[in-house]
C-alpha cells in the first residue's frame, strides 16, 4: 500500500487543503485488488469525491494510516478535518481481507460470543474518554460558565452506551 499526495491552494477560499489517500497494488487476483480499491476509494470512505472537496472549503487535510498490512489483512484508518463555522474532524476506519477483498466486521474476525465482553471493553473506553471531555469543559471558563448547558452535556453523555448489535 502506497500514497498519493494532492495539494492545492487553487480551491475556493481556500489557502490550502492536503489529500493524501492509498494506492493499492500487488494483489495477483484483479477481481480482490478492484473490490479493495473499491472500497478505500475517498467516495466511499467519506461520501465524498476528490472533485467534491475542491468544491467546498471545509477541507484541510485527509489522511490515512496503515494500521496492519499481513496475513493477507489490511487494517486502515483515514481522517479528515476542516474547519467551516467550527473547526472539526471525521475519521473511518476499516479492516479488509486481501484474499477476498470484502470488508470486515467483527463477527468476521472475533468469536461471536465474546461480542458482549468486546462491548463491554468499548464501553469502558467510551466512559472513560466522556469524564475527559465533561473535565475539559468544567476547566474551560468560558464553556463552564453556562450552567445549564453543561448540566445539559452532562446528562446527555453520560447516557452513551455501545450495544452489541453496535459492535458488528
Amino acid at each position: 500500500c502506497s500514497s498519493n499526495k494532492y495539494s492545492s491552494s487553487g480551491w475556493p477560499e481556500r489557502r490550502r487543503a492536503v489529500v493524501t489517500y492509498p494506492v493499492v497494488s500487488g494483489l495477483s487476483d484483479a477481481r480482490v485488488l478492484s473490490k479493495v480499491r473499491a472500497a478505500l476509494d475517498l467516495k466511499n470512505v467519506f461520501d465524498t469525491s476528490l472533485a467534491e472537496y475542491r468544491e467546498d472549503a471545509w477541507l484541510e487535510e485527509l489522511d490515512f494510516k496503515v494500521n496492519y498490512n499481513r496475513h493477507h489483512l489490511l487494517d486502515i484508518t483515514f481522517w479528515q478535518s476542516g474547519t467551516g463555522a467550527y473547526p472539526d474532524t471525521h475519521e473511518k476506519h476499516f479492516a479488509l481481507s486481501l484474499k477476498t477483498g470484502d470488508v470486515l466486521r467483527a463477527r468476521d474476525v472475533f468469536k461471536i460470543d465474546s461480542l458482549p465482553a468486546l462491548a463491554g471493553m468499548a464501553n469502558e473506553k467510551l466512559r472513560a474518554e466522556v469524564a475527559e471531555l465533561i473535565t475539559v469543559v468544567e476547566e474551560d471558563k468560558e464553556l463552564s460558565e453556562d450552567k445549564d448547558s453543561l448540566k445539559e452535556l452532562k446528562e446527555m453523555l453520560s447516557g452513551l452506551t455501545i450495544a452489541v448489535e453496535f459492535v458488528d
